[in-house]
């Protein structure tokens, strides 16, 4: 992903579309917009977009558009860490594909609704995901099974599951890297950095969270950064370096307050850890 430069294009079809009044090009026009500042961490931006293109939706009744804009709203919460509210938009995206009849971004849905839950203690959502993924891999939707996948390693690294944890993360890495998913490599890299941390192998896990960390940063996204950071803290607790954990809550403080600084809710900062 370029998220300067889908922001840019999304930008330019936004223009196009409001001076022309479209609005049905206009709501996937918003949405593609906001996931830009997403992965830019954008939050109030993002957050604002996806408002508006959910009020052009439901003007122009089309549950399916608010299917994957309230998607979209979920994930800016659950990374903003505010879990309760991602979970309640998830619901809402599920009832509004349920009501459009339309199953092409369900797998997803389902997904990362399950995600929320586990993030929230729930470790009963593997069935969940596995439903999820069976049905995306019978559509041959590849991106929406590698959501599923990564929620599955996730589900697996919370119950401790480690062959399962490696499992997951070698299809998440092969699905990935078939289909030039970075956004998925680099979690990929991740887990399997914290399965190998498990198993006792502090320096393949070390290399693993490095190559996590370098795609996140070609990438540009201040939210798989984070996520690689954290996990470096978790390893370097362990294996007992004061110096590398500090540097690496140093970085994960940047990233929040960077985060933070572009929110002007303060009601949206209540999750962030400073």
């Amino acid at each position: 992903a370029d998220y300067q430069v889908v922001r840019e294009a999304a930008e330019e079809a936004l223009e196009i579309c409001r001076a022309a009044q479209l609005d049905w090009h206009m709501v996937p026009a918003l949405d593609c917009l906001s996931a830009a500042h997403r992965g830019l961490g954008n939050y109030q931006r993002a957050l604002h977009l996806s408002q508006e293109a959910a009020q052009v939706a439901e003007e122009i009744g089309v549950p399916r558009f608010l299917s994957f804009v309230f998607h979209l709203q979920a994930m800016h919460y659950q990374d903003l860490r505010l879990l309760e509210r991602a979970e309640a938009f998830f619901r809402r995206a599920l009832h509004a594909s349920e009501e459009a009849g339309s199953a092409f971004f369900l797998p997803l849905i389902q997904a990362g609704l399950a995600v929320a839950r586990l993030r929230q203690g729930d470790l009963v959502v593997g069935p969940f995901l596995q439903k999820a993924l069976a049905s995306a891999m019978e559509r041959g939707q590849k991106q929406q099974a590698a959501g599923c996948i990564e929620g599955l390693a996730e589900l697996a690294a919370a119950k401790g599951d480690i062959e399962k944890v490696i499992e997951f993360t070698d299809r998440l890495a092969r699905l990935a890297e078939r289909g030039n998913m970075r956004e998925r490599m680099s979690p990929a890299h991740g887990w399997r950095g914290f399965a190998l941390h498990a198993m006792g192998h502090s320096d393949a896990a070390a290399n693993e969270l490095g190559r996590a960390a370098v795609l996140a940063q070609i990438i540009g996204s201040p939210r798989l950064l984070w996520d690689v950071h954290d996990a470096f803290v978790h390893h370097y607790g362990v294996i007992g370096d004061p110096q590398m954990v500090t540097h690496h809550e140093g970085e994960i403080k940047k990233i929040v307050t960077g985060i933070a600084d572009g929110l002007d809710d303060e009601a949206l900062k209540t999750g962030l850890p400073y």
